[in-house]
């Protein structure tokens, strides 16, 4: 599963020409938005100028989850009862 974190401190948000075309606001786009198959080309359109990236989450993954320092985000997935470091 392709996912959209952020890696950089301060908050996640979308850029406006997205939210405008999923028909959310810039700072309450939320939940499946970061699954989001139109956020998710913005994003590897304009990954030079972005803090946004998209990583994969392994579809063999038991559990993940997305950890967040002041912003700056990483996901930790289980994958064959190791847990692996996913952060681009």
């Amino acid at each position: 599963m392709q996912y959209v974190i952020n890696r950089d401190y301060g908050g996640f948000t979308v850029p406006q020409e997205v939210a405008d075309e999923i028909g959310c606001d810039v700072w309450s786009c939320f939940g499946s938005i970061r699954t989001d198959p139109v956020l998710i080309e913005w994003v590897n359109d304009h990954s030079r100028t972005t803090t946004l990236r998209v990583v994969e989450i392994p579809d063999e993954a038991t559990d993940w989850e997305l950890l967040e320092y002041d912003g700056l985000e990483q996901v930790l997935a289980v994958v064959d009862g190791h847990i692996v470091h996913i952060c681009y």
